[in-house]
């Protein structure tokens, strides 16, 4: 009865933050970029990123069934703020960043929980390789994340891929086989010695930021 209760009260209390959505809804515009829910003393609760800021944005206020970690969240939500970018890379971008220097709230609890997928790369490879990783994090290197499913997690490798040109294939791929079909299409530096210069300052760009 007490949990159906205090339930029942997150779910009233979060239309607070609903209603600081819809008041900026009309301001946002059709681009892609980062939004920020901020409490009433201008802390950063949570961070995400849209292809599409009103479209996003407007799912918070339209679901009736969020879970209960997004209704305590709306429920202290007393301002958003929002970024846009010139695309979606530079929003996955700006997120990893922002969720790297503030912390936020609400990113963290998600990220203690290890139900959910990370994209890891390693830092002891001669060709390091970007991979998604569930679970302990028992390997040294970088874990960016964490998130909502694999689906949105192979997707932001893929947008990695595509702009820094690190490989994805396995070890055992990498290894045995002579030409990769990610070289032949241009896609990926890897195994190519007159590339490796390049290809580390790329991989160092992507895990600073």
């Amino acid at each position: 009865m007490g949990s159906k209760f205090l339930k029942k009260e997150a779910m009233i209390s979060s239309d607070i933050g609903k209603e600081v959505i819809k008041k900026e809804l009309p301001l946002v515009p059709k681009l892609p970029g980062v939004y920020r829910m901020l409490n009433s003393k201008g802390e950063i609760l949570y961070v995400g990123k849209a292809k599409n800021l009103p479209n996003r944005l407007k799912s918070y206020v339209s679901e009736k069934n969020h879970i209960i970690r997004t209704e305590r969240m709306l429920s202290q939500t007393k301002r958003l703020e929002i970024t846009t970018t010139s695309n979606e890379s530079e929003a996955l971008l700006l997120e990893a960043n922002l969720i790297k220097k503030f912390k936020p709230k609400f990113n963290i609890l998600l990220r203690d929980d290890k139900s959910f997928p990370f994209i890891f790369i390693g830092d002891k490879d001669k060709w390091p390789q970007i991979k998604r990783h569930r679970g302990k994090k028992g390997k040294e290197g970088f874990y960016f994340g964490p998130f909502a499913s694999a689906g949105s997690a192979n997707w932001t490798i893929k947008m990695i891929q595509k702009i820094f040109h690190l490989r994805i294939c396995d070890d055992t791929v990498f290894k045995n086989r002579e030409r990769l079909l990610m070289m032949q299409l241009s896609l990926c530096q890897a195994n190519l010695e007159k590339f490796r210069k390049a290809y580390l300052i790329k991989w160092k760009r992507l895990v600073r930021i």
